[in-house]
């Protein structure tokens, strides 16, 4: 304990903190662990500041030296809590602890939705087999790196005249590696989001119908062939799978929430 707490606890605010049992903490929970100015600090307040902190604190809430430390820690934060009520803090605070509050009931809310809604092993055998085995191949790409919305009509125009992809792109790309625009095999995961939308659709001597943005700017692509690749085993990546449905359904709900409480930004 720093100094700080240690005058908080001893005289600052006068509080009588009385110890009575530190390591049974798994009893009812109306029994007396404490007392501070004179009020009863309970089993049940220690149980719910446990379940609150425990999973950030690194201690192990069924060891019994954990136990005694849990019960450390509250009496201590509950001594300053008393010491920011008589420094006003709490009113002057007021904003800052009103947006806590919310931050931690919109936080409540999302962790129920989450544990109630959990991806059955279903869900996640469909995504496998529609996401990942259906998807599991490579694509060898071309691009022609483009400047601008006009570049790119006009590059359109000379590809559907037939011109030949690879000599548009030696000739208009800015990169110094004049090699017809190859970006070699690449799965969907390997490629710009963008890539991987077009690339989806596309099949083998077809090129993207529209330009393409990615963070090193506007593109064409095209797909000289494709290859399967073995898809990694269900199990290798079921809980990426779950994650991934968790953060669909999790999109989903908010967008209902925020329809149920007509939510509208002013453009």
């Amino acid at each position: 304990m720093n100094k700080i707490t240690k005058s908080l606890i001893g005289g600052t605010i006068a509080a009588s903190i009385t110890l009575i049992s530190s390591a049974a903490l798994a009893a009812d929970k109306d029994k007396i662990l404490g007392t501070i100015n004179g009020e009863n600090v309970t089993q049940g307040q220690v149980m719910t500041f446990i379940m609150t902190q425990g999973p950030n604190s690194g201690l192990n809430p069924q060891n019994p030296n954990s136990q005694a430390q849990f019960l450390k820690l509250f009496l201590e934060r509950e001594a300053l809590y008393h010491e920011a009520n008589a420094l006003n803090i709490a009113k002057r605070s007021q904003e800052q602890l009103e947006e806590a509050r919310r931050q931690k009931l919109a936080q409540l809310v999302v962790e129920e939705y989450v544990a109630n809604h959990k991806p059955t092993d279903k869900q996640i055998e469909d995504f496998y087999k529609s996401e990942v085995v259906a998807n599991s191949k490579e694509f060898k790409l071309r691009h022609i790196q483009v400047q601008s919305p006009d570049q790119a009509k006009a590059l359109y125009e000379r590809l559907e005249k037939g011109e030949d992809f690879a000599n548009i792109a030696n000739t208009t790309s800015d990169s110094a590696e004049k090699n017809g625009g190859e970006l070699g095999w690449l799965s969907l995961n390997a490629m710009p989001p963008s890539f991987a939308i077009a690339s989806r659709t596309l099949k083998a001597g077809q090129y993207s119908p529209q330009v393409l943005k990615s963070d090193r700017g506007l593109h064409i692509i095209k797909i000289d062939e494709t290859r399967a690749i073995t898809p990694p085993p269900l199990e290798q990546v079921k809980a990426q799978i779950s994650d991934a449905l968790t953060k669909q359904a999790m999109s989903v709900y908010i967008a209902e929430i925020k329809e149920k409480y007509q939510v509208v930004p002013v453009e």
